[in-house]
């Protein structure tokens, strides 16, 4: 049974962050013109995260560090879904190649095909996000 730790709302978008119990992590959980979740990325990357967090991260969308553990700005959380999507899979690919390396981006092209496109738009429109 999974027990809401917390829950973040803003307009119409409501994140609930659950705590797992058994695991001792935490699942993102976005919801808004559909789900995004954690998990079903984690499956295609290959790798799951020891820990999740969301904070402020200044200037930054996520970050990854080597024992797994996943953070997201909590502004991710303003972003449409589909960007959503980008910046999980995004730090999910962080897990198994820590450096934006070619490997990196092959990576996350196989988990995401049209992630250069999320890409550009990110870098294009994620500053009016105010992150």
């Amino acid at each position: 049974m999974r027990e809401t730790v917390c829950t973040l709302t803003f307009e119409d978008l409501t994140i609930p962050v659950r705590e797992s119990a058994r695991r001792k992590t935490l699942e993102l959980t976005i919801e808004r013109d559909g789900s995004v979740t954690l998990a079903a990325y984690v499956d295609r990357v290959g790798r799951r995260p020891t820990e999740t967090h969301i904070q402020d991260l200044g200037f930054r969308w996520g970050s990854a560090n080597r024992r797994g553990h996943l953070y997201f700005h909590w502004r991710v959380a303003l972003l449409p879904p589909e960007m959503i999507e980008y910046v999980v899979a995004h730090e999910l690919a962080h897990l198994v190649e820590r450096y934006h390396s070619p490997a990196f981006w092959e990576r996350l092209e196989r988990v995401m095909p049209d992630y250069a496109a999320r890409k550009r738009w990110l870098a294009a429109e994620g500053g009016a996000y105010d992150v």
